[in-house]
């Protein structure tokens, strides 16, 4: 089975739960997250062994990465959904 390079955007109670979900699955390689402060993203991904990100731009160009989940309040989906 091809595995796909998953992320999430959003360190918070959503993230976590959804951080465990990519973790476990086998279909999934978690491989980075995302927090405008790269502080909260690095001790997330520390959780996971993930790499933390606090530009946008730079995670979701990340080679391999086919699937990002936005974990964050629901007003600023749209505008990540589009990134």
């Amino acid at each position: 089975m091809k595995r796909i390079g998953t992320a999430l955007i959003g360190c918070g109670k959503v993230g976590q739960t959804h951080a465990r979900a990519l973790a476990a699955l086998d279909e999934s390689r978690f491989e980075a997250v995302y927090h405008p402060s790269l502080e909260k993203a690095a001790a997330f991904a520390g959780t996971y062994g993930v790499q933390p990100y606090s530009d946008l731009a730079a995670m979701l160009a990340r080679p391999g990465l086919g699937m990002v989940t936005i974990c964050t309040p629901h007003l600023s989906h749209p505008e990540l959904a589009v990134a």
